[in-house]
């Protein structure tokens, strides 16, 4: 018989643990359950010092950002040994990979399952090569899935439009939350006088950094006093990562200023005017919306689904549609002219809706909420797990 109360948490890295799950692991031990964490072993394997963690199960062929069916394949074969020998009462499974090889070894084990996507990414935006592929590998995965949990209503809609999963089978939830303790407002230290957007996330096109800096510069040549501050790491696996080249571009032409990545981007949020996510798509709700959000900055973004959920436009940010540059500066332009007081209102209200709407307490309650749906009421496949040949790693 299975452990009643073990839950595995299947990411593609313990980078993803420690930035985004930690308040539902915490809470779901809390109310008893046995959380082990089943990741790669990546720069953030420190997470396990904190003593609410009981368990990490290294995987050693996630390859989340390669192409190659054989370790796909042997990544496949992992998650079956893993989940027969744990015999956990749930599986959570993050990240495309996960999702996709994670369900089909929870459906082979009968382990009930849940699949969180937190945003249809890159394989959802881009129907080149491989990644045609991916939403019929989705189907195939998430026959019989228990959950698939989205962060918003068009992922939704696509999930259901397409096929790939019926509409009784989802659920919505916004966003992982935020602490709205931890990303509360702060005194900005001393800096210039210029009126400083920021930007945070990774180094990638889709995110709208091109559009970014051609509204920067054009602001720059209308004689206005702007600065674009970039904080995030180069993605160089991904088909849409910004190059050394062109980043040290922009950076040596002054459109932006470029501080790399950062363990912890209260030290830049509190010290900017605005922050701006001019992303296409494919972002869930953009945690560092709800972090600048919760710290009581503005927010300029895009209509894009996720990121005009987080924004009541001209209440506490701006909407602009994705890829229009024009649109952009426009808005940006629409913040440098903005009396202080104005922007000090619209930091307020974005710091009340970040605690009204995403502070991580809701959305834990909501994902407990869930988990105890199935837990509680398994699928009657479970009752006869299917006996799956354990392959030698």
């Amino acid at each position: 018989m299975p452990t009643a109360t073990k839950i595995l948490h299947v990411e593609n890295s313990t980078w993803d643990v420690y930035n985004f799950r930690l308040p539902h692991i915490r809470k779901l031990q809390a109310q008893g359950y046995e959380v082990i964490v089943v990741s790669p072993i990546d720069d953030y394997f420190g997470y396990l010092n904190e003593q609410h963690f009981s368990r990490h199960i290294p995987l050693k062929y996630l390859r989340a950002q390669k192409k190659n069916p054989l370790y796909d394949l042997l990544f496949l074969w992992e998650l079956i040994k893993i989940y027969r020998q744990e015999r956990p009462s749930l599986v959570i499974h993050f990240t495309i990979k996960p999702n996709i090889y994670g369900s089909i070894a929870a459906r082979l084990t009968g382990t009930p399952a849940i699949s969180v996507f937190t945003g249809l990414g890159y394989a959802f935006l881009h129907s080149k090569g491989f990644f045609r592929f991916i939403p019929w590998l989705c189907k195939v995965a998430f026959y019989k899935l228990q959950k698939l949990i989205l962060y918003n209503e068009e992922d939704l809609r696509v999930m259901v439009d397409k096929k790939i999963i019926p509409l009784k089978s989802c659920a919505i939830l916004h966003g992982s939350g935020v602490n709205t303790n931890h990303y509360r407002p702060l005194l900005p230290k001393a800096r210039g006088k210029a009126f400083t957007f920021l930007f945070i996330g990774r180094l990638l096109y889709d995110k709208g950094l091109a559009e970014l800096v051609k509204a920067i510069r054009a602001l720059q040549e209308m004689g206005k006093d702007v600065e674009c501050w970039v904080v995030g790491d180069f993605t160089y696996t991904n088909p849409s990562a910004v190059s050394k080249q062109q980043l040290h571009e922009w950076v040596r032409q002054r459109y932006i200023r470029y501080f790399g990545a950062t363990d912890d981007v209260r030290q830049f949020i509190r010290n900017v005017d605005v922050v701006v996510l001019p992303a296409f798509g494919g972002e869930g709700v953009p945690k560092v919306l709800l972090e600048s959000m919760s710290m009581g900055k503005p927010i300029l973004t895009t209509t894009t689904p996720g990121c005009k959920d987080t924004v009541v436009h001209g209440r506490n940010g701006l909407v602009v549609p994705p890829k229009d540059q024009g649109a952009l500066k426009e808005a940006m332009l629409y913040y440098v002219e903005l009396p202080g007081y104005e922007l000090a209102k619209m930091g307020e209200a974005s710091r009340e809706l970040a605690i009204l709407k995403f502070d991580d307490k809701i959305i834990t309650a909501q994902y407990l909420e869930i988990i105890r749906s199935i837990i509680q009421k398994p699928d009657s496949m479970v009752k006869n797990r299917i006996k799956t040949l354990q392959p030698t790693l």
